[in-house]
C-alpha cells in the first residue's frame, strides 16, 4: 500500500542528507517532509490569487541518509559528474534512482483516484483506497 501523511511541507534550499537532521527538523518544525520546491509554487499561486495543495511522493525515508553534496535536483549532467567524483556513492544515487520511478508510479496511481473526485465533489466514487 501507499501510506498517506497530511501535514506541513518544509521547504529548504539544500538537500537534507543526514538522518539525524531530518528528525530534528521534522521536530522542530512539526514537518512530515521537506522539500526544496512547494514554497516557491506556492508563493507563485499566492500571486495568481489561486488556491494552492502539494502533493508529494517522497523517495527518501528519514532514516536514509543521502550521498552527501549530491547536486539538487535531476539534472542527468550533473548527477553523473557527481558519481563519477564520488564512485562511493553510485549504490545510493542508482537506489534513489529505483526509489523514484516507484514514487512516480504511485504518484501517479493515487493522481488517477484523486482527480475524478475533485470533478465530482458530491461524491460519486469510491473511497480512495
Amino acid at each position: 500500500g501507499v501510506g498517506l501523511h497530511l501535514g506541513p511541507i518544509l521547504t529548504l534550499d539544500a538537500v537534507v542528507a543526514d538522518p539525524e537532521d531530518k528528525r530534528r527538523l521534522g521536530r522542530e518544525r512539526r514537518a512530515v517532509a521537506v522539500d526544496m520546491e512547494s514554497a516557491a509554487v506556492r508563493a507563485w499561486a499566492k500571486a495568481k490569487g489561486a488556491d494552492f495543495a502539494s502533493i508529494r511522493a517522497i523517495l527518501d525515508t528519514v532514516d536514509m541518509p543521502l550521498p552527501a553534496g549530491a547536486p539538487a535536483g535531476d539534472d542527468p549532467v550533473e548527477l553523473a559528474r557527481f558519481a563519477l567524483r564520488n564512485l562511493g556513492s553510485l549504490p545510493r544515487l542508482l537506489r534513489l534512482g529505483l526509489l523514484q520511478r516507484r514514487a512516480i508510479g504511485r504518484l501517479g496511481r493515487f493522481l488517477e483516484l484523486l482527480l475524478p473526485r475533485l470533478d465530482n465533489p458530491e461524491g460519486e466514487h469510491d473511497e480512495i483506497a
